[in-house]
Formats: structure tokens, C-alpha cells, sequence
């Protein structure tokens, strides 16, 4: 699985809505646009807009392509809306960019009834899909669009700009699918650098520009990550060689490492996170503790965000 993630419209053409559990997500983007209501505890959000935290009731806004990293210490619950860029062909939504994200405190009282009005509207009638629950969706993304346009500060990417911002998350797709595939050997930026014919220099400023980290402090995360979710699955492994599994060479710097991202031991980790396996653990992505709800799961985030309307 690499780092953008590929959704598979099969549903409904060009949307997916699902909820989501998010301990933490390394930085990862999205070929569509996202839209995540949040609706139970707080977490921390860093994108190319900088570093914020969003509580219930925000409502955050990700351009497509827009690398952004989440971590929540409780695990926060939303609701996540994903739209094409090209779902209505000919009105400019592939070219649309917000240039912020925003809480729904920065809205009028009115402006945050309309738009939790749609969301429910649209996230109900995508997980009843009673007759006609297509044209639905589709007619109703495309009026909250307009509201976004309407309410939000944004505006539209020249073709130059365009073409800049896909190189870029193009090159981001092929690190972090090089992460992807490397991580658990010894992994170098050079390396990466001689597929891309780029000096290492460039790469090194591009990817702390990109992700606010370095090539080395990424991979560490990602590695980090991976063992989260070994140690979630895999309860009988021992931590040693899960630590040497996940690509780092160290137990006492894998450990120090763990706490210090995690504050408290792989061990502790383990007893007070459980196991998990079936669709819990599949649902997982490999570089993130999350959990995707699945469609028995719905009614009861339904009527937590029918509490927020």
C-alpha cells in the first residue's frame, strides 16, 4: 500500500464517505478532496496550513493532493467525505483550492446549520441507498460544494499552478511507495534520489519543505508505525523481533524511540491496546493506529453526528 491512498468508488461514482477512529496517521495525501467532521474527542492536524487543533464539531477541508498528518492521544472519531476533483466535468472543481482549513466556529450560526445540515443529509442517504440514493448524493455534494465556495476563502489554480502542485504530490507518491517498500532494510536518500536523477541536496529541502520532517525522521515514523500495528496483531511475536521486523536495528533506540512518541513502553503499548484481528486489523492502514468503521457500525456514529446538527 503506498502513501496515497487509491479509493475504489463502489458505491456511488466519485464519492466515498466512511467513519473513522484515528489514533495517528503519518503524512499521507489524497487524490480527492476530504472533508472530516469531527464528532468525538480532539486531534492535531499538520498540513501546508500549519498545525492545528480540531475538536466535535470542526469541520476541516483537504485540497486534493494535500499532505496532512494526524494524531489524537484518545483517538479521535469523524466523519470523512471524500469527492473526486472531477465529479461535475466542466465546472472548474478540479482546478478549486482552499486556502484554509476552518472550525465551524468561524462560521455564522446559520452557515453551520446549512452545512451540517448537508452532511447528514448526504452521509444518511449514502448508508440507507434507498432508490435514487446516487442522484441524491450527487446533487447534494455538488450544492455543498457551492457552499463551500461560498463560505470559504479559496480560489482557482492557474494550469501552471496545477501542473506544479501535481509534480510535486507525484513525487511525494514515489517516496513514500520507496518508504513503503524499503523501510525495513537500511534506507537511504541517496538511493531515492539516483531513481529520481535528482540531486541529494534538492531532495533533502524538498522533503522538509513537503512534510515538515526529514527523509530520516519520516522513516523512523513509518517504521514506528508498522511495529504499532505488529504489536496489535501479532500478541505472541516477541517485541525484539518485532522491533528488528519493523526495520529498526537497535531494541534500546527502538524502545526510546517508542516512548518517546508514545510516552510509555512498547510493552505497556501492548497491555493497554489489546490485540486486534479480522476486519478491525484489516481495516488498519499499515502506517497509522486507526480503525475504518464498517456499514453495522454506522448507525450508532449516525446518530452522534445527528446530535451535532
Amino acid at each position: 500500500m503506498s502513501e496515497i491512498e487509491i479509493i475504489r468508488y463502489t458505491g456511488i461514482r466519485g464519492i466515498k464517505i466512511f467513519f473513522n477512529t484515528v489514533y495517528r496517521r503519518t503524512p499521507h495525501q489524497h487524490r480527492e478532496m476530504e472533508l472530516i467532521l469531527v464528532l468525538k474527542n480532539e486531534m492535531n492536524i499538520e498540513s501546508e496550513h500549519g498545525l492545528f487543533s480540531a475538536g466535535p464539531g470542526s469541520l476541516v477541508v483537504f485540497n486534493p493532493g494535500e499532505i496532512h498528518r494526524l494524531n489524537s492521544s484518545e483517538g479521535c472519531t469523524f466523519l470523512c467525505m471524500q469527492i473526486r476533483p472531477n465529479i461535475f466535468p466542466g465546472c472548474g472543481t478540479e482546478n478549486l483550492f482552499f486556502d484554509a482549513q476552518f472550525s465551524f466556529e468561524e462560521l455564522k450560526p446559520e452557515e453551520q446549520t446549512v452545512l451540517r445540515h448537508l452532511l447528514l443529509t448526504i452521509t444518511e442517504a449514502y448508508f440507507c441507498q434507498e432508490e435514487g440514493f446516487e442522484l441524491f448524493c450527487h446533487a447534494s455534494a455538488g450544492l455543498l460544494i457551492h457552499k463551500l465556495l461560498t463560505f470559504l476563502p479559496h480560489h482557482f489554480l492557474t494550469a501552471e499552478e496545477r501542473e506544479a502542485r501535481l509534480i510535486r504530490s507525484e513525487r511525494m507518491h514515489r517516496l513514500f511507495s520507496f518508504v513503503e517498500k524499503n523501510y525495513m532494510h537500511k534506507i537511504r536518500l541517496s538511493d531515492f534520489a539516483k531513481e529520481e536523477c535528482m540531486s541529494m541536496n534538492y531532495l533533502s529541502h524538498f522533503v522538509r519543505d513537503t512534510i515538515g520532517m526529514t527523509f530520516q525522521e519520516y522513516v523512523a515514523e513509518v517504521r514506528l508505525s508498522a511495529a504499532c500495528r505488529m504489536i496489535l496483531e501479532s500478541p505472541k511475536d516477541r517485541l525484539i523481533d518485532i522491533c528488528y521486523a519493523a526495520g529498526f536495528s537497535d531494541y534500546r533506540y527502538f524502545c526510546a524511540a517508542f516512548k518517546k512518541k508514545l510516552k510509555m513502553t512498547p510493552d505497556l503499548y501492548r497491555q493497554t491496546r489489546g490485540y486486534e484481528t479480522g476486519e478491525a486489523a484489516g481495516s488498519r492502514s499499515r502506517h497509522s493506529e486507526e480503525e475504518i468503521h464498517g456499514i453495522a457500525e454506522s448507525e450508532a456514529y449516525l446518530s452522534l453526528l445527528r446530535k451535532l446538527v
